[in-house]
């Protein structure tokens, strides 16, 4: 055999096998082989694409997802098929954020796109740092955010929240109007 048609059939054999790996991948897996194939899962999925136009379109992906928490409220995760067939799982209830968020938080990843999406905008703090960053991060706010130091603070909250009230309410008094604006509040 000569060397360009072992390079054909080296190209055709890597194709199909690139061709079955995403067939797989896209199709197979996230459908009858996913360990959270069980989870409770919205229909109306779009080929490839998953739920990733019906969040986008209408009143944003909020609805969306409350009226999924609304469908399945005692789960304490839904599943949801995003971008390229991918598994996304929503967090449902108060006892799996917890889980999420302080027992298990180095179980998790944040998706890297969302990272990169959001940690543009608010910086790569607590919420966004993993491993050793986030256990440094967390040492550092364990004290100040402490049951003791809140209970002392809590007058000085209070007291702000009081103040707001009642800026509001001179506010609305004046113009005659419920609606407000924030700025206009803050400038007066």
């Amino acid at each position: 055999m000569d060397i360009p048609a072992l390079a054909v059939s080296a190209f055709k054999a890597s194709s199909l096998l690139f061709i079955a790996y995403y067939a797989y991948q896209f199709f197979i897996y996230p459908f009858y082989r996913s360990p959270l194939r069980h989870l409770p899962t919205p229909g109306n999925n779009h080929p490839l694409i998953g739920q990733t136009y019906n969040l986008f379109k209408g009143n944003g992906p909020n609805d969306l997802f409350l009226s999924w928490s609304r469908r399945w409220p005692d789960s304490p995760f839904i599943r949801y098929i995003s971008f390229g067939n991918s598994e996304v799982l929503l967090v449902n209830t108060l006892r799996a954020h917890r889980e999420v968020l302080q027992t298990k938080c180095y179980s998790f990843i944040n998706p890297p796109f969302f990272k990169r999406l959001v940690g543009e905008i608010v910086g790569v703090g607590l919420l966004f740092s993993e491993g050793d960053e986030h256990k440094k991060q967390r040492r550092l706010l364990v004290n100040p955010f402490s049951l003791a130091n809140i209970k002392k603070i809590l007058p000085v909250f209070y007291t702000k929240a009081q103040d707001l009230c009642a800026t509001i309410q001179d506010t609305i008094d004046k113009d005659g109007s419920p609606i407000l604006e924030g700025m206009s509040m803050l400038s007066s």
